[in-house]
This record gives C-alpha cells, structure tokens and sequence, in this order.
C-alpha cells in the first residue's frame, strides 16, 4: 500500500481534506516543500485515496519564530533520482508516523468481499476509539482492503469520515505552526481536545516542549500550563510520554495535584508515587492533591485508600482536616467500611465551625453509608442553638448538606431536618435552609411540603423570604395548585424593587406551571415595576419563558421592552427575546430587527445582535439577510468587527455568501485599526469554523496567519483551536448517538 503523502514532520494524512485551507497555509509560508508524490496515473484510483501530496505539506519545517512570523527550518536540499518523485530530506522518526497503518484485523483479504453489507458497517464502526488520530488511519486502511468497505468507510454516516479527514488535517497543520512554548492560556485551553487529532510526532514534540529541563526556552508558569493540558489529555499519551509528564510534573511538589485529576490513565507504579508524594507533603500540597484524589479512589487500592485517609486524619491545623476531609467525601464509595467510620470519627472531633464545612459537603455521600452511619452524621448535623452568629451559619451550611443528602434519609430524619429548619432564629441562614428544601421539595411529604411553603410565607424579612420564595418558583412543579398560588401571590406583594424583580425573572420555566390567568398577573407585575433597570431584570428573566406565553402577551413583553428609555437595557432587553425568536412570529421577529437597528451606539447593537444570533435558526432568509446587512454596513472598522463577532453564534444558519460577507467586512485590514478587536471577531469566527465552508476557512486560516499585530493573531490562533476542539466533541456526540 502506497502513503497518501508523507510529511517532513513525519506524519501522513490522507486526503486533500480542506484543500483550500491548505493552498492557504502554503501561501502564507511563501513556498511548497516536497514531499513524497503518486505516480501521475493509477489504474483503480477512486475517491478516498490519495497518491499525490497532501495540500498542507507546505507547513512542513515550518516553525513560529520569536518575532511571531512562520520561518522554515535549515535543512539539506533533497535529492532527486531520475524517474523518481521528490521525496523529503528527512526522514520520520518512526514508519508508524509516516505511513498508515493498517490493523492486523484488516489485511487486504478478498475474502472481506463476500461479506454481508451490514457486517462490513459494524467492522467500521468498531475501529471508532477515542484516539481520533488512529480512528482516521485504521479507517482509511479498511478502506484499501476492498471496494466494498471502501464504499462503507466513505459512505456511512455513522462514521463522518470526510469530517474527521478535515479535523485531523486542520488539528495536525495548528500543532505545526502554533508557538506552544509562548501561546496563550486559551489556546493551550483546547490543547488535551487537540491531542487526540495529532500524529505521534506531532504529539512528541509538545511533550518535549512540555518536559524541557531549565534551558530557559520556556517560563515555568507557561510549561505548568503546558503540563496540565498533557495531564488532561494522557489517555492520548504513550507510557514513555506519560512518564516524562509525570516526573515533570512532581520535580514540582506544588504542582502535584495535577496529576490526580487524571488517575485513570497513569500506570499503578505512577499511581503509587503519586499517592507517596502526597502522604507525605506538606500540609497545603495534600489537600489540595486530595482534592483530585478524593474523587479518583476508584482507581486507587484499599492500602493506598487507607494511607490517604491516615494522612488527611493526622493534619494538625483544623481548617485544614477538614478541607482534606470534604475533598474525601467524593470518595465515600470507594472506602471500606472501617475506613468510612474513622472518617465519621475525625469528623465528629472537629470544631462545630470546621466540622460545618464537612458535612455540608456529605450530601450524595450519605447514599453510601449504612444506617447507623448516615444516623451518627445527621446528629452531628444538628448543632442546637446558639446566639454566636458564625456558629449559626455554620449550621446552616451543616444543615444544607443534609437537605442535599435528603433522598437518602429515612422519614423520621426528614421530618426532623425540616422542623430544625422552621425552628432556625436567624433569618438570613434561615432562608438559605429554606431555599434549599424547595429545590429539593421532591423529597418531602405533601404535608412536609404545606409546612414549607407556610414558614416561607411566615417569615418577616422579605429580603430573606424573598430568597426562600426562589427556592419554591425554582421547583413549583412539585407543588399543588393552591400551593402554586399562594406562592405566586407571595412573590408579587414583594415590595422592594431590587428584590421583587429577580424573584419575579425567575419565573420563566415556572410559567409552565401556571394557569393563562396567573401569567397574565405576573407579566402586568414586572412591567409595573417602577425603577427600568429593575423592571428591565425582571422583563428579561421572564423572556426566558416565551413558550409559555400566549401571543398577545409575547406582544406585550416585547412592548414592555421596546418602551425601555435607557439603550443598553433595551439591548439587552432584545438580545433577550432574539434568543427565544422560536416561539415568536414573523412580524413579531422583525419588530427585533427594527428595535436593533434603531439603537444608535453599535456598542448597544452588538449586544442586541449576540441574542438575535442565537435564535438566528428562527428567522426567515429575509430576516437574516437584513440581520447581515445590519453588520456590513456598519462605517467605523472597530465597530463593525464587534458587531461580527457577536454574530458569529448564528454563523450556522447562515449561507455561505452571508458568511463571506462577514468574514470579508471583518478582515478588511488597514493601518490604524484596534487590532484588539480584529481579533476578537477572528477569534469568534475559528470558534465556530464548522460552520464555515472549505473555502473561508482557507480564507479565516490565511488572514489569522498574516495578521501583524501579535495579539490579533493569538486571538484567531485561539479561535481556530477551540473551533478544532469544538468540531472534535461534536463529532463524539454523533457517535455515541450512533453507538450501536
């Protein structure tokens, strides 16, 4: 089997994938480098296979210089045979980065023809792994072996191949001209997502950068960073590679915990030094390592367990102990049952104000103790009284463990839990225990729940009913009609301004639960709501629930809106309403757009644009065709960046000429403009590259590459990445819809 292409940097992709994205590359690099090429004719050649180079091989040697440019890297001029093509003058490190591999299990075998079609699917669909790199290649080779699996590879889509194709490409041409030495923290934010698209080399070379000894080539700060993306992105590692991660990593003994959020992929030899180093750290250093351990016992031995334990149970310093402590409770399932009572014992000796912080956290722990257990820890729960106010609120955080443990409790505790929060003197941490029981009311009796909705309306403080009163709108669902109305009517004699109109915002979903009639009373409450700026938190909380609205009070709430004096509150107050534009008519969808328009300051516009964006699948071609020409013919440069990078979340239901247009309106560059905010716009694009066809993303590419101003450019770099990462977690949602 011939390579598609090879690539100096030693590895091979196949395809021309986003061949106009690589005509891109090659011009910003300023000239092609040669690499292996196919015979001009081949008899049996169809699509799928490639014999000729690969569009991005002009990136090959090409590295970020320090001045922020692409220069190549020094190297002999290759060698030409007679007959034969260019070849690279260096050669991979490894035949496995240079050419596909294919699988023992796919052989070229003509046998596989005889094959029923269905089973031919499934074989392709089995070589799915998280290693999206290897997918892509043991994909490509199932699809020589045969005509039949050729056409199943490319055909199915289960499998998106032409869409990991492109993903690989990109992922693989990024990794060769990003500056992970010096790249911004969002862009190294993607790079654990990145990992499972790059070659072995590719992929080396990022370790190397990551693990190199004080030369000075690389801040400390920055390869910590570096290190925990790889930390992140192990299970992408080789054994070798995760070795020299690891040994980096605890050189610094601050940066071990690191390592403990990724237990499952490190070997059991480097599970053992990690749990050593952190028994034996420093007080801060083990609790902040039991953090990621706490939650990865799992992967950890009953001894390794029990030292963790016995380290966290020693500390000297309260606070500490029960930091350490919390971070067990992730653990709980995965410690014996002698090893959950020494935990209940160091427990039960902390101070009230330390123990709080513990038992707080104890809520989906309690599932995993037995009776008496969870027994000892809800007595311990109920302080009693006192008149010192830190201990009052440490027994509400006590208390609200317990509310979040709830469902594990049997009747008796509940109905304890419940009078110990009626019973509570202090009205704010009384409202905060209030609260949490409704949104957990699914666990109370019908006549727990009467008791609870008659201490919320009891309560004098209305700022601190007001919160407990969230607490039930945010599950009324759970409630009986009386109860719903009571509640309503509670929320609506809320008198001060500042708290009535985020009480009455949170009613968007509750809507759902109340009659036409309800609703129409709390729609007239938020627009007679005196101060705008209050009225407008309320009006745009409710906007959230447009499917619940009839369209006569739709019409309302976006007259409600449009009334608004203040520009900035009636942008948001758009933004708001564009992002439902589902549930709204046509005519009432270009009542947005007029009331966009009309706002002066494109700042505001903006702002109103990001919303109507989000709900741009709603609107009429028309519609988004005057949406566009809203933001090309913006005059001042900045503004109109801004305006297309709010845009940019609609960019999926936009044509391609719509696309275009932005992009060009964005990247029209000139001397003197804010390249701050050039860059934002790019960088709102490469997010969401998908959207965009082969051709603007060649364009986006080479614009990014050749902008002058550094910042600018690491904007759009990290764009492009997140929008790579983006695409790679899109494509893992279609397979696991698609896993059988």
């Amino acid at each position: 089997m011939q390579p598609a292409f090879e690539r100096s940097e030693g590895h091979v992709l196949m395809g021309s994938g986003i061949s106009h994205l690589g005509s891109a590359l090659n011009s910003v690099c300023g000239r092609r480098q040669e690499v292996a090429s196919a015979p001009a004719t081949q008899p049996g050649r169809q699509t799928g296979e490639c014999g000729h180079a690969g569009p991005l091989s002009g990136l090959a040697g090409m590295r970020w210089t320090r001045g922020g440019s692409l220069a190549e890297e020094a190297m002999p001029a290759p060698r030409r045979r007679a007959g034969k093509p260019a070849v690279s003058s260096r050669r991979p490190a490894s035949t496995s980065d240079a050419l596909v591999q294919m699988p023992a299990c796919v052989r070229p075998d003509s046998s596989l023809s005889a094959l029923p079609s269905p089973l031919l699917g499934k074989i392709a669909l089995a070589l799915r792994s998280p290693d999206l790199f290897e997918t892509f290649n043991h994909l490509h080779a199932l699809s020589m072996t045969s005509p039949e699996l050729r056409a199943q590879v490319l055909g199915d889509e289960r499998l998106r191949y032409d869409h990991l194709q492109g993903l690989v490409e990109v992922a693989n041409t990024l990794a060769e001209v990003l500056p992970f030495d010096r790249c911004a923290h969002d862009m190294l934010f993607s790079l654990d997502t990145m990992l499972t698209l790059l070659s072995p080399r590719n992929r080396e070379h990022i370790v190397k950068v990551a693990t190199r000894v004080g030369d000075g080539s690389i801040e400390e700060a920055h390869k910590a960073r570096m290190l925990v993306m790889l930390v992140r992105g192990a299970g992408q590692l080789t054994e070798s590679q995760r070795e020299r991660v690891v040994s980096a990593v605890m050189a610094q003994p601050c940066r071990l915990a690191s390592l403990t959020f990724a237990m499952e992929h490190w070997s059991e030899a480097q599970r053992e030094r990690i749990v050593a180093a952190a028994a034996g750290a420093e007080e801060r250093v083990l609790v902040d390592a039991l953090e990621g351990l706490g939650a990865a016992m799992a992967h950890l031995t009953e001894a390794q367990c029990d030292r963790l334990l016995a380290a966290a149970t020693s500390l000297c310093d309260q606070a500490s102990r029960a930091d350490a402590l919390t971070h067990l409770c992730a653990g709980m399932k995965h410690l014996s049952q002698p090893q959950r009572e020494r935990f209940i014992d160091a427990m039960a000796d902390l101070p009230n104000q330390a123990k709080a912080k513990v038992l707080a956290a104890m809520g989906e722990a309690m599932a995993h103790l037995d009776e008496a257990q969870r027994a000892r820890v809800f007595d311990e729960a109920l302080f009693g009284t006192s008149d010192l106010q830190v201990l009052l609120e440490a027994e509400a955080c006590a208390l609200i463990g317990m509310v979040d443990g709830m469902a594990h409790l049997p009747p008796a505790q509940r109905e304890r839990l419940l009078d110990t929060a009626i019973g509570l003197d202090h009205a704010k941490f009384k409202a905060r225990v209030l609260a949490r029981l409704g949104a957990g009311m699914e666990s109370l009796s019908e006549a727990q729940r009467d008791r609870l909705v008659d201490a919320v309306m009891g309560m004098a403080d209305q700022d601190a009913r007001a919160m407990s009163l969230a607490g039930l709108v945010g599950n009324i669902r759970h409630l009986g009609i009386s109860q719903r109305e009571r509640v309503l009517a509670a929320s609506l004699a809320v008198s001060p301004p500042h708290v009535k109109s985020q009480l009455l915002g949170g009613f968007a979903d509750a809507m759902a639960h109340l009659g036409e009639v309800q609703r129409e009373r709390l729609l007239d409450a938020a627009i007679g709501i005196g101060p705008e700026a209050e009225r407008a938190v309320a009006l745009t909380g409710l906007s959230g629930g447009l499917v619940h609205l009839s369209d006569a009070q739709r019409d309302r709430l976006i007259d409600a809106g449009c009334a608004l004096e203040r520009p900035r509150l009636r942008a948001g107050m758009m933004a708001a309403l564009g992002a439902g534009a589902a549930h709204l008519s046509e005519a009432q969808r270009d009542r947005l757009l007029d009331e966009a328009a009309r706002l002066a300051v494109p700042r505001n516009f903006s702002v109103a644009l990001k919303g109507l964006a989000a709900g741009a699948g709603a609107l009429n071609e028309a519609q988004r065709e005057r949406m566009v020409g809203l933001v090309t013919g913006i005059h001042i440069e900045e503004d109109r960046a801004g305006a297309v990078a709010a845009l940019g979340a609609g960019l999926a239901h936009l044509s391609e000429s719509q696309c275009e247009r932005l992009l060009a309106s964005a990247i029209d560059i000139r001397p003197g403009r804010s390249w701050r905010t050039v860059g934002r716009a790019l960088k709102e694009l490469g997010v969401r590259m998908e959207h965009l066809s082969p051709a603007l993303r060649e364009r986006l590419v080479r614009v990014v590459m050749s902008v002058p101003d550094e910042q600018a450019k690491r904007a759009g770099l990290d764009g492009l990445v997140a929008g790579v990462a983006a695409m790679v977690e899109n494509l893992h949602r279609l397979w696991a819809a698609t896993s059988d």
